[in-house]
C-alpha cells in the first residue's frame, strides 16, 4: 500500500532528525477489506506488524460480533492476504493497545488515532463490551450458567434498545474515528486534496 510506505518514509525522516523519542508521527487512517470484512488500520507494533479493526456484524441474528484485532499474513496488503496470522479483541483495549499500564508497554508503537481519540476509543469499547453482556443478559433472562429458582429478568424491549440503536452508535463512531475523511490527511499521504481515498494502493 502506498499510504504505509510513505508512513516507513516519514519514521526514517524522523529518526534521522533525532525526534522519534520525543515526537512519533501518527500513521496514516487505512480503510481497506479482508476475507470479505472491511477493516480499519488501528497501528504498528515495534516489530513493523500491523494490526487492523475488524467491522461490525450482526451475528446469528441476535448479538453483535465486534472489537475483532487481526494481523495478516501479508502485512501490508490485507486483501492479498492468504490467511489470518493472530486474532485478538479489544476488551482491554486502553492498556494493551494504548497506553503504558502496569509498567507494560502498549502493543502499538506506532498508532493512526491521536491520544485524544485514543482515549475516546478507549472508552467506547468499554461501553461496547459492557452493553453486549448487557443485551446478553436481558435477552436470555439470566446468564444462562445454570437454571436456578429465581424469576428470569428477561427484558425483550431492553434488549433490541440495546442492540438496534445504543451499540450501532458507538460502532459507527469508532469507524469515524479510524476512517481518513480529510484533505490534510490525504495530502499527509502524498495524494491529490481532491481524491477519494482508495481502499487499496499497491
Amino acid at each position: 500500500m502506498k499510504q504505509l510506505q510513505v508512513f516507513k518514509s516519514t519514521i526514517s525522516r524522523h529518526a534521522r532528525a533525532a525526534k522519534i523519542n520525543t515526537e512519533k508521527p501518527i500513521m496514516p487512517k487505512i480503510k481497506s477489506r479482508a476475507f470479505g470484512k472491511d477493516i480499519f488500520l488501528l497501528g504498528q507494533d515495534a516489530d513493523g506488524k500491523n494490526y487492523w479493526l475488524e467491522s461490525p456484524r450482526w451475528d446469528c441474528n441476535w448479538y453483535w460480533g465486534f472489537g475483532y484485532i487481526e494481523t495478516y499474513t501479508n502485512n501490508n496488503n490485507p486483501s492479498a492476504a492468504r490467511d489470518i496470522e493472530s486474532h485478538s479483541h479489544a476488551s482491554k483495549f486502553m492498556s494493551e493497545y494504548f497506553t503504558e499500564w502496569n509498567g507494560s508497554k502498549p502493543i502499538l508503537k506506532y498508532r493512526t488515532f491521536t491520544d485524544q481519540e485514543g482515549w475516546e476509543l478507549s472508552e467506547l469499547f468499554a461501553q461496547f463490551y459492557h452493553l453486549q453482556k448487557q443485551a446478553e443478559f436481558w435477552k436470555r433472562g439470566k446468564m444462562n450458567t445454570a437454571n436456578t429458582k429465581v424469576q428470569s429478568w428477561t427484558d425483550e424491549k431492553l434488549a433490541e434498545k440495546i442492540n438496534q440503536e445504543m451499540i450501532p452508535a458507538i460502532t459507527v463512531r469508532i469507524l469515524e474515528i479510524l476512517t481518513p475523511k480529510n484533505k490534510a490527511e490525504l495530502t499527509y499521504l502524498g495524494l491529490p486534496a481532491d481524491e477519494t481515498m482508495p481502499e487499496d494502493i499497491l
